[in-house]
């Protein structure tokens, strides 16, 4: 704080000279002036640290005479003119750094809406000047929505290839430990690994661990230092909240990946997630081996308590593709597609109604598809507030156990169908409000474009109209 009073006042002025214009390195020489014009000249420095003394040559040397004075402010001189004047950016995180408070995380989580915003400040990416775009912000800001709402996050990314999707899931896994939900286990294939441990440390100052294997193998660091472990079981034994493992163990039938299903999380991040449907043959056929990636995600999706999986291409060959990973979030998680009898379960159905080729027209007809799972008031209180209030059916429960004869038999909801059925000529109530529009969020880079909140890239087109075709 005094050192930027200083700076700010004008009474101290420092320059900045670049090494390629200077001649010193880490090197000290200083001129004081007394009031009666008699001049004091050093050069050098001395530690004032137990080490500096005991362990380092520490010298400096002193010369009252007018011609070291003489010599130091040449030299002084030489660099002064071609410096320039410290920037006011880095007096202002002087400024910065002086108020800065530290809390601890037991009183930050007095607040819990306020440690995203806190979590963030003071990263590298934000002392670069930089920040989470807007629409990274936005989506930590639905998944502490779908924390709060439903005690769990389970949403399917599908932001557009670019968009950014590694960050927002980084974020997000943050907070998780933050919160003390458990460890944050990152699954993508081997080739992301060190993309997913470098952007976490240099972006979020988030250190975390690789695995590298069993025997000989084990955990390495952000900083590239291996920590043994004897046996697959270390792979339940990361070193920090934050563990990366490739998927080519699950996908080569490992033991670490039948260990790894023992785990229990505070959240998983599933990059590449599209990898994780089911496989199917020419038409549509069910090939006779499933999918050994999906396979393993239903086994370990209910030991986490959030589970975000990342695509850029939810759907690739088949529609009933993006249902195999809603299926994946919905393991162990009612809120997403009901209990395991709910018609959204069956993905044909679900999907024909999400699309419209299967218009649910009254209310008798879209009943099941309402009860379970029921959600939210806050989606639409007129009709899914108004059933909650009806039968007494808690926030934090997302099914209604009345069948439709009893709700004929003891409930007048007039209202309610009128709220459903009047939808029919816009947008159709469960074009609206279906599992789909609740837990999946997908960004297009045309649209960011557009609302100009992303920078337009130019691209070269090839080969070029006015040439000839030549080779293309």
């Amino acid at each position: 704080a005094k050192l930027h009073n200083l700076l700010s006042s004008g009474k101290l002025e420092v320059k900045v000279v670049s090494r390629d214009k200077g001649a010193f390195l880490h090197g000290k020489a200083g001129l004081i002036t007394r009031s009666d014009g008699s001049t004091c000249s050093f050069i050098g420095s001395v530690n004032e640290s137990i080490q500096g003394w005991d362990h380092s040559y520490e010298t400096i040397w002193e010369d009252p005479s007018q011609e070291a004075a003489d010599w130091v402010r040449e030299e002084f001189d030489h660099l002064w003119e071609k410096a320039r004047p410290l920037s006011e950016a880095v007096i202002s995180e002087i400024d910065k750094a002086a108020r800065k408070s530290e809390v601890s995380l037991k009183d930050a989580l007095v607040k819990p809406k306020d440690l995203a915003k806190s979590s963030f400040q003071d990263t590298p990416i934000q002392r670069s000047g930089e920040d989470l775009a807007v629409w990274q912000k936005a989506f930590v800001e639905i998944w502490e929505e779908h924390r709060n709402l439903y005690g769990a996050a389970r949403i399917i990314l599908a932001d557009e290839v670019g968009v950014g999707k590694t960050l927002s899931m980084a974020a997000t896994g943050a907070l998780s430990v933050l919160y003390g939900d458990g460890p944050f286990l990152i699954l993508c294939p081997a080739t992301l690994v060190d993309q997913w441990q470098v952007e976490l440390i240099d972006k979020l100052g988030l250190p975390s661990a690789v695995w590298k294997g069993g025997r000989r193998g084990g955990w390495r660091d952000h900083t590239g230092h291996l920590i043994r472990m004897d046996d697959p079981d270390g792979i339940l034994k990361c070193p920090y909240q934050i563990g990366i493992v490739s998927t080519g163990i699950i996908t080569a039938s490992t033991p670490e990946a039948e260990i790894l299903k023992r785990g229990k999380f505070g959240m998983i991040a599933l990059d590449e997630g599209h990898k994780a449907r089911k496989k199917r043959g020419i038409g549509g056929k069910e090939a006779d081996e499933e999918g050994l990636l999906h396979d393993f995600m239903m086994n370990i999706a209910g030991n986490t308590k959030h589970l975000v999986i990342g695509t850029a291409t939810p759907i690739q060959t088949d529609k009933r593709e993006i249902w195999d990973l809603m299926k994946i979030i919905a393991v162990g998680n009612e809120h997403v597609l009901g209990r395991t009898n709910s018609p959204w379960w069956d993905d044909s159905l679900s999907l024909g109604v999400v699309s419209g080729d299967f218009p649910l027209r009254t209310m008798d007809e879209a009943w099941e598809f309402l009860r379970s799972p029921l959600p939210s008031r806050a989606e639409s209180e007129k009709v899914f507030g108004a059933i909650r209030d009806a039968f007494d059916v808690p926030d934090k429960k997302f099914f209604c156990d009345k069948s439709i004869s009893e709700l004929h038999d003891t409930f007048d909801w007039g209202f309610i169908v009128d709220e459903y059925e009047s939808s029919r000529d816009e947008i159709p109530f469960m074009r609206k409000h279906n599992p789909l529009s609740r837990h999946v969020v997908l960004r297009r880079r045309e649209t960011l474009e557009n609302a100009e909140l992303m920078p337009r890239i130019a691209v070269d087109i090839f080969p070029e109209s006015k040439k000839s075709d030549g080779i293309f």
